[in-house]
């Protein structure tokens, strides 16, 4: 037995075997060299060794521990230990860095403050033998058994930026529990897998920089929902409690156009597709809700969307808009597209600046990357003209590439200096300024969590996204380039999807709706634009299924041609899915489960009224044959069955 005095009170530790097991509301103030403190609460026990940043935890009624948080190789000396029943801090003199843990019922969270620049490796998570799976919120979501062939080979050591990430989070599926692992500040963050000993686990790195201020990095860790979306489902509870979270009914509250999402099929129009004849052929097929858009440069010529078209496609119920830009600038008498066109004074001083003193090149080696900061401050309203101009036109929607898809930048520009997140808040109030104050019902691109409260569609979000997703696009011999550009062949030349470009982006038994259990009921997500329904022979009826299984429109490439070649296709998949997303489309995605142990046969649940079965098997499932989907409708205790037709 061991008494520390402090502040006249004798507080007793009990030491045995370096573990300090702290019952009632304790305060010392002493150092550890070596040994481990014990929190709990009845839903948990959490073991702290705090010279080497490890965490354990032990679930109630577990004989075995789990690690969340691998510690250090070696112990550093440590100072001003503090603890209490719910928590602990100490100081890391070396670092000068502190360190903060606190419990709260099934959440534990661990915050790191300090007044020195560095980088923080911490933590290393899913290095205990228990793991079974990664859940990995890659866009829509992916669940990787830690020890499979194909992801230790095809993701690798892998890093990526968690602000450039759909949602800032991850998890794990241990033997007897699942952890999530949350960061409420996503900024200066980068994820990697490691495959050193045989299996993935994951790594986590966190820069504290000067010009930021230096925020604290915190992690939430959290014993989830037993469910492989979980850790969405933690994030998106997060989210609510927080005030983050905006639902999509009251976006439509907003924006009273945004409802004509529901039930709308996505479609990019390509050559005479932009006209009143092909919108209206739609129509015919038996389509009555659509989201379309369209990129054209009328520098070029070939058809063009005009005011004709735009007026019959709203005329219809359709949603209709332009694709548009704002992370490129170019200089104005030779830029390759019309969207990175502003006037001389912002091609030379607006683009983003490195710390090198050197400009950020554009997209694709044109111009450069275009300052959200130099365009705030430009003399000209350029965003207002450009939108204005698209809303004189008669447009109902709008779409942004690229503003919560991807890097966040520093610009080191004397004339606009700019950090991430001041990058971030000027992204997010032009979102504001086109959705919520002209009234157009807004798109973007593979959309960061971030971006989610102002915006009411995002395309890519469904696609997982990896090197072999850009090799493939790259692949101009087999995916096709960009001419003839009235229907290029990139967007409808049809192929069979290459074997490991399929299984990792579209192999239902390593898909989670991870994306979907968090956001369904406030953003209606799509497949990447690029990679419409039709375009790989060999996957048309295994996309469907996860479309309907996930409650997610269809993404479409038309023309006339395509209208017609596709109609009874469009037709079939718009009479089942249409009703259903008219019903559940804003409702929350409350449960997903695998029916069969190789998790070919999966079930969702949205809300209170429908479950949606899809057998991905190549056997029957009880009513269900191979590759079909059904729906069952609770209040009206029917149930229709859905096989898409093969290519």
């Amino acid at each position: 037995m061991q008494s520390v005095r402090t502040s006249g009170i004798i507080f007793k530790l009990i030491i045995a075997s370096h573990i300090i097991i702290i019952g009632a509301i304790v305060s010392p103030l002493f150092a550890v060299a070596s040994g481990s403190i014990v929190i709990r609460n009845s839903r948990w026990t959490i073991r702290v060794d705090p010279a080497r940043l490890g965490l354990w935890c032990k679930t109630f009624g577990a004989d075995r521990e789990i690690t969340l948080a691998s510690p250090s190789d070696t112990d550093e000396p440590i100072e001003g230990l503090k603890v209490s029943k719910n928590g602990l801090s100490w100081r890391i003199p070396q670092r000068e860095l502190t360190v903060e843990i606190r419990l709260s019922e099934a959440e534990l969270s661990v915050r790191f403050t300090t007044p020195k620049e560095q980088t923080l490796e911490w933590p290393a998570t899913g290095d205990d033998p228990q793991a079974i799976a990664v859940i990995y919120p890659e866009s829509e979501g992916l669940y990787i058994p830690v020890r499979d062939p194909f992801w230790l080979e095809h993701i690798g050591t892998e890093c990526r930026d968690t602000e450039g990430g759909v949602m800032p989070f991850w998890g794990f599926q241990f033997e007897r529990a699942t952890v999530a692992y949350l960061l409420p500040n996503d900024l200066r963050n980068q994820l990697c897998f490691d495959t050193s000993r045989g299996r993935l686990s994951l790594k986590m790195s966190h820069r504290f920089i000067g010009r930021d201020g230096m925020p604290a990095y915190e992690v939430k860790i959290v014993l989830a929902k037993s469910s492989p979306i979980g850790p969405a489902l933690a994030y998106r509870d997060w989210l609510v409690r927080t005030g983050r979270h905006v639902s999509f009914a009251e976006k439509v509250r907003r924006v009273p156009e945004a409802r004509k999402l529901l039930g709308a099929m996505h479609a990019y129009l390509w050559g005479d597709g932009r006209t009143k004849a092909a919108v209206e052929e739609l129509k015919r097929v038996g389509v009555d809700r659509a989201c379309l858009l369209y990129d054209q440069d009328p520098r070029r010529g070939g058809s063009l969307v005009n005011a004709e078209t735009i007026e019959a496609a709203k005329s219809l119920g359709f949603l209709i808009g332009p694709y548009d830009t704002f992370s490129s600038v170019e200089d104005p008498k030779t830029a390759n597209s019309s969207t990175s066109i502003y006037d001389e004074e912002l091609y030379r001083t607006g683009g983003v600046m490195r710390q090198d003193g050197k400009r950020q090149q554009g997209f694709a080696g044109f111009g450069y990357t275009l300052s959200s900061e130099a365009l705030r401050r430009a003399m000209r309203p350029f965003i207002e003209e450009r939108v204005d101009e698209h809303i004189r036109s008669g447009v109902n929607s709008y779409f942004v590439d690229a503003d919560a898809a991807g890097e966040l930048y520093d610009d080191y520009d004397p004339l606009h200096p700019m950090t991430t997140s001041a990058d971030r808040e000027n992204r997010l109030a032009r979102l504001r300024f086109i959705g919520e104050q002209k009234k157009l019902v807004l798109g973007l691109e593979s959309a960061a969590a971030w971006s989610s409260p102002v915006i009411h569609f995002s395309h890519g979000t469904f696609t997982p996204k990896s090197a072999l997703l850009w090799r493939l696009l790259k692949n101009r011999e087999l995916f096709g380039g960009f001419w003839p550009p009235e229907r290029p062949l990139n967007r409808f030349k049809t192929i069979d999807a290459p074997q490991d470009f399929a299984t990792f982006t579209y192999d239902p038994k390593y898909r989670i709706p991870l994306y979907e259990a968090v956001f369904h009921d406030s953003v209606i997500a799509t497949d990447f634009w690029g990679l419409p329904l039709m375009k790989f022979d060999n996957l048309v009826r295994v996309r469907s299924l996860l479309m309907l299984l996930y409650n997610v429109p269809s993404m479409w490439h038309l023309d006339r041609r395509a209208i017609r070649e596709y109609g009874e296709r469009i037709k079939a998949l718009n009479d089942f899915f249409a009703p259903l997303h008219r019903r559940v489309g804003g409702k929350p995605l409350t449960s997903f489960e695998w029916l069969t142990p190789d998790r070919m046969v999966q079930q969702t649940q949205f809300g209170e009224d429908i479950e949606m079965t899809a057998n991905f098997g190549e056997r029957a499932f009880g009513r269900i044959p191979p590759l079909c989907v059904e729906a069952h409708w609770f209040k009206e205790a029917r149930r229709n069955l859905f096989c898409p037709s093969p290519r």
